[in-house]
């Protein structure tokens, strides 16, 4: 049998769309502090949006910022997004700061019936949330809507995270969490979790941690799976690969994130399949989610 990476999170092509550079948090750890110190360019909303229209294949949205609940055009983002026929999920990610603002803008899609096209990521800072959550559950408890959350970690760097692991999974293990490690050379995903609680993540499905990407491993054989994680590097140059994950700009032109070429209007003849993979030495996490082959 070749040797395959298979995607389940990535079924459909991912569009990122960073609406905002601006951040009301400062953590010295931000993995996004060079984008966030970039000028805030204003965006062609109506030639975004527009483009969006255009595509003629099922695809899913991120969201993204800086934190997109400061953007005063996010409920006007998400709705017109949501109705686009196209769009399978609209993702947004937030450190969930502005609660009641997330609020307000649930209440109103919820009015359009538009809640089961939307999920959220929550993205969790200790040192700046105490009541994060809490929050999420009071949250859960006013809107049917899918969520999950993410608690990003990173080796020798945030003891805080470490230290409230084992206290978080037993105390809020019912919740959707995943864990996403940082990725340095060094990285040991078992290393800052007790035994106890790696047993736990095995028989609850709602617990997920993560080599740095966001892929789940439900169907691919263990034997694959210790092929990917022991890589390190994500070497796979030579096999084949689909990179579904692009961005698009502030003026609406569409780029692949592997292949960076440039496309300004994306359809089913401009979408990029079944490349070999030129890179011998990818260090970018996200690469290492798309669907492979070895050839």
């Amino acid at each position: 049998m070749k040797n395959k990476i298979c995607s389940v999170d990535t079924k459909y092509p991912i569009i990122c769309w960073e609406i905002i550079k601006k951040c009301n948090y400062n953590c010295n750890y931000c993995i996004a502090k060079e984008f966030k110190n970039s000028p805030n360019k204003v965006p062609n909303y109506h030639k975004i949006l527009s483009n969006f229209n255009k595509i003629d294949f099922k695809f899913d949205v991120r969201i993204l910022g800086g934190e997109p609940l400061l953007d005063i055009n996010l409920y006007k983002i998400m709705l017109s997004l949501c109705k686009i026929p196209n769009s399978n999920k609209v993702y947004l990610f937030t450190n969930f700061s502005l609660t009641n603002h997330l609020k307000n803008i649930l209440v109103k899609l919820q009015k359009e019936n538009l809640l089961n096209k939307i999920e959220i990521i929550y993205s969790y800072h200790p040192e700046s949330h105490n009541s994060f959550f809490k929050d999420i559950l009071n949250l859960s408890k006013l809107f049917k809507i899918n969520y999950r959350i993410n608690i990003n970690i990173e080796h020798n760097k945030q003891q805080i995270y470490y230290d409230n692991i084992d206290n978080i999974v037993k105390k809020y293990g019912n919740l959707n969490l995943r864990f996403h490690p940082i990725i340095d050379n060094n990285w040991d995903t078992s290393k800052p979790l007790s035994k106890e609680i790696m047993e736990l993540h095995i028989k609850n499905p709602n617990i997920k941690f993560f080599n740095g990407s966001e892929v789940i491993y439900n169907n691919v054989k263990i034997e694959e799976i210790d092929l990917f994680l022991k890589r390190g590097n994500y070497n796979f140059k030579g096999w084949k690969c689909f990179p579904k994950h692009y961005h698009i700009d502030e003026n609406g032109l569409f780029y692949n994130s592997c292949t960076l070429q440039k496309i300004e209007i994306l359809t089913n003849k401009t979408l990029i399949k079944d490349i070999i993979c030129p890179v011998s030495n990818c260090t970018i996490p996200i690469r290492a989610t798309f669907d492979k082959e070895e050839i």
